[in-house]
């Protein structure tokens, strides 16, 4: 394998990791919000719930 292809598989593997990284960081923020701070992520899902109705 030549040099820069192996640089591209190296970038390209930090950048899928880091996205990865921050997708599951911010699922686990969003988990954190609604199950600690129901008053804060309530107003998000109020119009949800009055379309259901």
């Amino acid at each position: 394998m030549s040099l820069p292809l192996i640089l591209m598989m190296y970038s390209l593997s930090t950048i899928i990791h880091q996205t990865i990284v921050i997708v599951s960081w911010s699922l686990l923020f969003l988990l954190f919000a609604q199950y600690f701070y129901p008053k804060y992520t309530t107003c998000c899902f109020i119009p949800r719930s009055l379309r259901m109705q």
